[in-house]
């Protein structure tokens, strides 16, 4: 059976959905992966300096290496994966303090809950005193 009028005709390598050259194709992935990108002609090559052009921004603290690709760089790092907080003791409860700021509070008592301390506050544990609020919510 022959679809030759929808986006699988055998003589598109893929669906067109306009004239587009493919130098604006890649001149506008190029803009949308890095925004804008000075080229310079370094020794009769062209060099594209992009936003990160000392290799100093890092995901997960891992440093770019070398001559290492934005694409082979980010699956390293991924692969690497999070060092986990810094600070704090195991099953302590984090929470942020202040911007770029995180705080731990210490693991409570059996039975206690996690309450909020409002907007300026810490959280902090606390105990339902009242047996019928217990009941209420317990059944």
């Amino acid at each position: 059976m022959s679809n030759e009028s929808g986006v699988c005709r055998q003589d598109l390598p893929y669906p067109i959905v306009s004239s587009e050259s493919t130098a604006s194709i890649l001149n506008n992935l190029t803009y949308a992966l890095y925004g804008d990108v000075q080229k310079t002609v370094v020794g009769g090559k062209i060099v594209w300096t992009t936003c990160d052009p000392n290799l100093s921004a890092t995901v997960f603290g891992v440093p770019r290496l070398e001559g290492e690709g934005l694409m082979c760089y980010f699956i390293r790092a991924l692969n690497m994966g999070s060092p986990g907080l810094s600070g704090g003791l195991a099953n302590q409860i984090v929470y942020q303090t202040a911007p770029s700021t995180t705080g731990f509070l210490p693991t409570g008592i059996a039975g206690q809950f996690l309450t909020s301390g409002g907007p300026n506050a810490a959280p902090y544990w606390g105990s339902i005193i009242n047996p019928i609020a217990a009941a209420l919510i317990f059944g």
